[in-house]
């Protein structure tokens, strides 16, 4: 129903399909281009980041954002028991890896590793606020474009290697 839906957004490049905007209490456009290169990619994820810190500017009572792309099953029961579970007041990054491999800091002496954002990722209301000064909409594309890293590998960077928690 559409009330359980008060907390969830679509965001999307373009909406597409008019007569079944009605599916979704609330749907966003970026604006961003359609395409999958790494500045698009970083657009789109930076608009994500701004529309959670814009809706706890407004009071709303949000301890986690988690993003799914569009191909993907969410049995909603599910995440929101497992995440009831987890202390969101810490700096939590939850989601699964696709390589089995670290990747190598380029001129550094370390590694790190990301969520897929094609198997989705949960942040904790904690993390946010710490990953805040590095994913608005100015500064994620330019950057994520500066290290050749599309959007969920720049973010796991981000958190492991500039934050220092772990996924």
């Amino acid at each position: 129903s559409l009330a359980k839906q008060s907390k969830i957004y679509l965001l999307t490049d373009k909406i597409r399909n008019y007569s079944k905007l009605n599916l979704f209490k609330n749907i966003i456009e970026t604006n961003c281009t359609e395409s999958h290169n790494i500045f698009d990619l970083c657009c789109k994820t930076s608009h994500e980041f701004e529309l959670f810190y814009n809706l706890t500017e407004r009071n709303l009572n949000l301890d986690w954002m988690c993003r799914f792309d569009d191909d993907q099953y969410v049995n909603l029961n599910n995440l929101y028991k497992f995440l009831s579970q987890i202390d969101s007041s810490k700096p939590y990054y939850i989601g699964r890896t696709s390589i089995n491999k670290r990747l190598k800091i380029p001129k550094h002496n370390r590694t790190y590793t990301f969520a897929t954002y094609g198997a989705g990722v949960c942040f904790s209301r904690v993390l946010l606020e710490k990953l805040r000064p590095y994913v608005n909409k100015t500064i994620l594309p330019i950057n994520c474009v500066k290290r050749h890293s599309p959007d969920d590998v720049y973010i796991g960077y981000l958190i492991e290697f500039v934050l220092n928690i772990s996924l």
